[in-house]
């Protein structure tokens, strides 16, 4: 019997990135697992987070991949301003830190 997990991942933008996602998701059904991804697995006519927590729900794991979307050398952040002291954080570090009462959506 398969198990199902939620493979999640954004839209792979290079033919690198579409034959890792390939290779993973192959290497999740050799060893029993069914993957579940939103747009490839499952669709749905509904809000798109309404049919991610339906898969999430009916999953026994979940697999997220983050690609690398893009490189900045050197940049500047609100130039002009002064934010000493405050250390910029990831969108998706502050949802890593979400619960159900405080979800951001």
């Amino acid at each position: 019997m398969e198990i199902p997990v939620f493979l999640s991942y954004a839209k792979p933008f290079n033919q690198k990135q579409t034959k890792f996602i390939r290779k993973v998701a192959g290497h999740l059904v050799e060893n029993g697992f069914k993957p579940r991804t939103l747009g490839i697995t499952d669709n749905s006519t509904s809000a798109p987070l309404i049919k991610i927590r339906e898969i999430i729900n009916e999953s026994h794991g979940l697999l997220s991949v983050a690609f690398r979307r893009g490189f900045i050398e050197k940049g500047v952040g609100k130039p002009n301003t002064n934010l000493t002291g405050h250390t910029p954080v990831s969108y998706t570090h502050l949802r890593a830190h979400e619960t159900g009462r405080n979800l951001v959506c």
